[in-house]
């Protein structure tokens, strides 16, 4: 904008520096015009003398003279010098017009040019007007956006002292439970030594049960042996009596592989109920197994098709299972809770969706989408809660459905192409997925390069 200013500038100069050329130019010209009118004047002037002269004499000046004859031949002479003055005077006057119509012609066609370079400089002004306009907006849009942005700011340092606030309250919140606790503590150090006596006493019996428990063990393996030696007696009778190959053993079948990873996965992933919401354990064991057949005659005793039974299907990786289950009224929001084998992995607000990110199933994910499955947090009141995304670059999860580089990367591109943004607050701290990545995947480099390439 200012190179633009800059070049109108220029050449309005240039136009100035022009308009002052052709002011001098004009100026020789009116000296010249002037300079002509005096000679035009002087030879007026001569000529009227000379037909002063020219005219008759008085009959006084008859008188005085004394040679009549003399001044009577001299008029004579001026008479006949008479018309070549006329004519010279002519020549003069044509001279002197057609010097004033050229010089008329000049001041028409510099009035002319000053007139171009007039409506130029008017045209050119109007442009540097349309631009100072254009710039005195742009000032004024500046200022506003940077008014909003105060405004903003101003709003994220008043959350932030909300948050400072909430979080010196929980703290002395927490101190003032700590010190009851230590209160209470005090106070019940005499029942700690009686439970402690209990306990001893509870640990011997418990010895004892152990011991017994393991006769019964050695015993039972002991009958089993026996049970298997008199087996292979009876087998080889039989083939004594009818010779020929045994069939041999059908082979484990992927289904039976299959369920076991399925029951390891709930084992180290418990899904529990939230209140209102329940399945049965045949339900639960059908949809282990995949028997559409037996689910479709449990859910048809009992309508309500609560969680975890559509989570199952997405932590089972099981698409044609959740088909089956949305179809029967399965909600693909429902929450529930989960928590593993291990203390301290308790989490709330789970989704099916949480559960098809966390295992990378692509296929599971497009189809949870599809039906109405979100990426965003749940907000539960004092409740620990997550967004589904955040789960794909857990550590946790991470741990037990592995950490293969190229397949989580393809799941982030596909929860991008999905809709999702990266900026999404992910967690109860505000977090986006880069500032979790940095965090949960410190110790995993090249997983951590690969994921940031993406955001």
């Amino acid at each position: 904008m200012e190179e633009i200013v800059g070049r109108f500038v220029t050449r309005v100069q240039q136009c100035e520096k022009h308009i002052k050329l052709v002011l001098a130019d004009l100026s020789n010209i009116k000296l010249q015009h002037d300079e002509l009118l005096g000679q035009h004047k002087a030879a007026l002037q001569s000529t009227e003398e000379e037909l002063v002269d020219q005219r008759p004499a008085t009959g006084e000046e008859t008188a005085a003279k004394d040679e009549p004859k003399k001044e009577a031949n001299s008029r004579k002479e001026k008479i006949k010098q008479l018309p070549r003055g006329r004519s010279i005077q002519k020549k003069i006057d044509r001279s002197q017009q057609e010097n004033i119509e050229q010089l008329d012609k000049k001041d028409g066609d510099q009035e002319n040019e000053i007139q171009r370079l007039a409506d130029t400089v008017a045209s050119d002004n109007e442009s540097i007007a349309q631009l100072k306009d254009e710039v005195k907006k742009e000032k004024q849009n500046a200022k506003s956006a940077a008014a909003v942005q105060d405004v903003k700011v101003e709003s994220v340092k008043n959350n932030l002292a909300d948050q400072k606030r909430a979080t010196e309250k929980e703290g002395t919140t927490k101190n003032g439970a700590i010190e009851g606790a230590s209160t209470h503590k005090k106070r019940g150090e005499p029942l700690d030594k009686t439970s402690m006596k209990q306990n001893e006493k509870i640990t011997g019996l418990d010895e004892t049960t152990t011991s017994k428990n393991e006769s019964i063990t050695r015993s039972k393996k002991a009958l089993e042996q026996e049970k298997e030696s008199a087996t292979a007696k009876q087998q080889d009778a039989t083939e004594a009596q009818q010779p020929g190959t045994p069939p041999p053993r059908p082979p484990q079948t992927s289904d039976s592989v299959n369920v076991e990873l399925r029951q390891a996965r709930l084992n180290s992933l418990n899904l529990t109920s939230t209140k209102g919401s329940t399945i049965s354990q045949s339900l639960r064991k059908a949809l282990v197994h995949s028997d559409k057949q037996r689910a479709s005659c449990l859910l048809a005793a009992d309508a309500q098709v609560g969680a975890p039974a559509l989570h199952m299907a997405a932590l089972f990786g099981d698409v044609e299972l959740a088909k089956f289950l949305i179809a029967r009224g399965a909600a693909v929001n429902e929450p529930c809770d989960a928590h593993s084998e291990k203390q301290g992995r308790f989490v709330h607000g789970v989704t099916p969706m949480h559960l098809a990110i966390a295992t990378q199933n692509e296929k599971m994910i497009r189809y949870l989408h599809h039906t109405g499955g979100k990426f965003t947090r749940l907000h539960l009141r004092h409740q620990r809660t997550t967004a589904p995304p955040l789960w794909l670059v857990s550590g946790r999860w991470l741990n037990i459905f592995g950490e293969d580089t190229a397949k989580v990367v393809g799941v982030l591109k596909l929860l991008k192409d999905l809709g999702w943004n990266k900026e999404d607050k992910l967690n109860r701290k505000h977090e986006n997925m880069r500032a979790i990545v940095q965090r949960e995947l410190k110790g995993r480099t090249v997983l951590q390069k690969a994921v940031l390439a993406e955001l």
